[in-house]
C-alpha cells in the first residue's frame, strides 16, 4: 500500500486539473500539505494533449487568456520561465474575413497545453491513475475509496471534477448535502464536445495563425497544431459544436469521424488523413455556472467544490476558483 494513501491527510483534493493544482499549491505554500488524486495518466484535466504517431495535438483547452490581475502576474512569470508563449490575439472565422479579437493575447503552452499543469504539479503529492470510486464521511472526517480498494482519510476535502462526477462519488458513499448546497449544485449544467484529432501527410489549409472559429455546428473550432507550434508534424484538432455533440454523443465513433472530416474538408484540402482519434468530452463547458468562485459546506465534514463551473469559465476561471477554494479552506482552519 502506498504510504501516501495509508494515512489521514489534512486535505485531499480530487482532481489534478488546473483548479485542483491551484488549490494544492496555495495550501502547500501555507504549510498544509495536501494529497491530490486523479484518475488520469497525467495532471491537467482538459489541458490535455495526445500523440498520433509522430504528431502531437492539444485536444482539450486550446489556449487561455489573462484578464484578472493576479492571474496575469502568474502568466507573466510563466512567460519569463518559458512555460507558455503568445499564440495570437485573435483568430479568423469560417467566412475567412472577420477576425475575432479584443486585444488580449491568446496564450498556449510552450510545448503543449499539458506542460503548464505538469509544471504546477512539481513538488506536490499528486497520485495519477488513482480512480476514486466513493466518498463517505465518518465522525466529521472524510473517507475516500479508490479503485484498488485502498482507503484515504481526510480532515477536509476539495472536489474539482465536473459537478455531476463529484456528486456521483458522494452518492456512492451515501453522503447527503444540506439542501442549499445541493440545490446550488443542481443548477450547474454542462455541454459536451467531440474532439477529433486528424494527422495529415502534409500541412492543412487552416489559415494563419493556425486557429479558426467554425460555423458553430457541426464544427465550432479547428486548430493546426503544427502552425501553433505544438507539433512538428501536421495534425489538426477539430472541436464539434455543442448541438452536434449533444445529439450524437453516444453514436458510432466511425460515423462521427466521417461527418466531421466531411465538414472540415475545405481546411484539410488535398492532404491525406493518416490517422484519427476521437475523444468525447462529456463535460466540456459549463453552460450554467455557480456565481461564486467556490461552494463550501461544513456538513457532514468540511468540503469545498471548485472548478471552471464556479465563478468564471475556462482556464483562468478554473485557476482562480482553485485558488479561492484553497484560501477559503485556510481561512476556515485559521478561524
Amino acid at each position: 500500500m502506498s504510504p501516501l494513501l495509508d494515512r489521514v491527510h489534512p486535505v485531499v483534493i480530487v482532481g489534478s486539473g488546473i483548479a485542483g493544482l491551484a488549490a494544492a499549491r496555495v495550501l502547500a505554500e501555507n504549510g498544509l500539505q495536501p494529497l491530490v488524486v486523479d484518475k488520469g495518466r497525467r495532471p491537467g484535466g482538459r489541458m490535455a494533449s495526445r500523440k498520433l504517431g509522430d504528431a502531437l495535438a492539444d485536444h482539450g483547452a486550446q489556449y487561455f487568456t489573462a484578464r484578472n490581475q493576479q492571474f496575469t502576474r502568474l502568466v507573466t512569470d510563466w512567460l519569463a520561465g518559458g512555460s507558455c508563449a503568445v499564440w495570437a490575439r485573435g483568430f479568423p472565422t469560417a467566412d475567412g474575413h472577420d477576425r475575432v479579437g479584443n486585444g488580449y493575447p491568446r496564450y498556449r503552452g510552450a510545448d503543449s497545453m499539458n506542460g503548464i499543469p505538469a509544471q504546477l504539479a512539481t513538488n506536490l503529492a499528486v497520485h495519477q491513475e488513482t480512480r476514486v470510486t466513493a466518498i463517505t464521511a465518518h465522525n466529521h472526517r472524510w473517507e475516500i475509496t479508490v479503485e484498488s480498494g485502498e482507503l484515504v482519510g481526510a480532515d477536509r476535502l476539495i472536489l474539482t471534477p465536473p459537478v455531476p462526477q463529484a456528486l456521483a462519488l458522494l452518492e456512492a458513499g451515501k453522503v447527503g448535502l444540506e439542501p442549499p448546497v445541493a440545490e446550488a449544485l443542481a443548477r450547474i449544467s454542462y455541454a459536451p464536445c467531440f474532439a477529433l484529432l486528424v494527422a495529415l501527410d502534409r500541412p492543412s489549409r487552416v489559415p494563419s495563425p493556425g486557429g479558426l472559429h467554425g460555423d458553430g455546428e457541426p464544427i465550432a473550432w479547428l486548430a493546426d497544431n503544427q502552425q501553433k507550434g505544438v507539433s512538428k508534424q501536421p495534425v489538426v484538432t477539430i472541436h464539434a459544436g455543442p448541438g452536434f455533440s449533444t445529439a450524437r454523443f453516444d453514436d458510432d465513433p466511425t460515423r462521427i469521424t466521417e461527418e466531421l472530416l466531411e465538414a472540415a474538408e475545405r481546411w484539410i484540402g488535398n492532404a491525406v488523413v493518416t490517422e484519427t482519434y476521437l475523444h468525447r468530452w462529456r463535460y466540456s463547458q459549463a453552460l450554467i455556472q455557480h456565481p461564486g468562485p467556490y461552494l463550501a459546506a461544513d456538513r457532514p465534514a468540511p468540503l469545498v467544490f471548485a472548478g471552471d463551473a464556479f465563478g468564471a469559465a475556462r482556464i483562468e476561471g478554473a485557476y482562480l476558483s482553485g485558488l479561492a477554494a484553497g484560501e477559503a479552506l485556510l481561512a476556515r482552519i485559521g478561524s
